[in-house]
């Protein structure tokens, strides 16, 4: 099974379980005023638009399949109207969209992250992954234990300005998907429809921002967007 699947297959369960929250802004006990929520679906890293417009599309799927049920339980039910879109992150290449996320969550922290260099992001990186536990692995495997040696300062420096490329790259992609995202939200806020983002992943860093602008900037609406986070990168 691909992790692709893997993450499908994860993301569908959630909603399952999730259910009963989404039920609650639009149940089907009279109440319904038959108007429009635009659901959004906020993709994590390494993701292809492809990839981002077939989770999209399953979404989809299981609410239709959700709204037919409640349709035969209860033939009064207002028609409810949802449109699926992708509020897309498009990837840099694995390497930047981590870089990303390392910026997001600095901010999230109040962390100043212009002074940062590529080569702390590496060590950042490095040392999440356990490098002592990485290097014995190298130097315990007969086929790659020479590889070890090859570890050196001039690698790390060129790896240094590859993550400094990437800072870059990573901070000027992280404010136009921002500024598309809240566009949308404030759009269709405005228009009268609800909004629901449902985030996997490095999707719910970019979310959690526009969501809490789009309703600093529509007090009156604030209670019509709301988030279903899945697998956030805490």
């Amino acid at each position: 099974m691909t992790l692709y699947r893997q993450v499908i297959i994860s993301l569908g369960a959630a909603m399952i379980a999730a259910q009963p929250a989404f039920a609650q802004v639009n149940s089907c006990d009279g109440a319904v005023d038959g108007g429009v929520t635009n659901v959004y679906f906020a993709n994590g890293v390494d993701n292809e638009l492809a990839d981002a417009v077939a989770t999209r599309d399953l979404l989809s799927l299981s609410k239709r399949v959700e709204l037919e049920a409640l349709r035969d339980s209860d033939p009064s039910c207002i028609d409810e109207k949802y449109i699926f879109f992708h509020a897309y992150n498009d990837t840099q290449g694995l390497l930047t969209d981590i870089i990303q996320v390392l910026q997001q969550k600095a901010a999230e922290y109040g962390v100043d992250d212009e002074g940062l260099t590529g080569y702390e992001i590496y060590s950042w990186i490095i040392n999440s992954l356990s490098f002592e536990e990485v290097q014995a692995s190298i130097e315990g495997n007969d086929a790659l234990g020479a590889a070890a040696s090859f570890i050196t300062q001039e690698i790390l420096d060129l790896l240094s300005l590859d993550l400094l490329n990437a800072q870059v790259e990573a901070m000027a992609d992280s404010q136009d998907v921002l500024a598309n995202h809240v566009a949308a939200y404030d759009r269709d806020l405005r228009e009268g429809k609800r909004v629901i983002v449902i985030a996997h992943s490095q999707g719910n860093l970019f979310t959690d921002v526009a969501v809490r602008q789009v309703r600093d900037a529509n007090p009156d609406t604030a209670e019509s967007i709301g988030v279903l986070g899945v697998a956030t990168p805490a």
